[in-house]
């Protein structure tokens, strides 16, 4: 399937996808459970796309960092 989500960019908590509750299939967005931040993206599944392959561009987006602003 897809890599795990990374911790939170902003306060290094637990993060999990936010699902639509009347189509769990479909990922809404993605929220730090320690800090409360919710991204979202307008990241639609694509006709004939396994669910396991939508997660995984939602998990891309996320786990992106740009390696210049690390915090030392």
């Amino acid at each position: 399937m897809s890599e795990e989500l990374r911790l939170c960019p902003f306060c290094n908590g637990k993060a999990i996808f936010v699902r639509d509750p009347e189509d769990m299939a479909e990922i809404t967005g993605i929220y730090c459970l320690a800090c409360k931040a919710y991204v979202k993206w307008n990241i639609q599944p694509v006709k004939r796309e396994t669910f396991g392959e939508t997660q995984s561009r939602w998990t891309e987006k996320w786990n992106r960092r740009d390696e210049s602003c690390k915090q030392s």
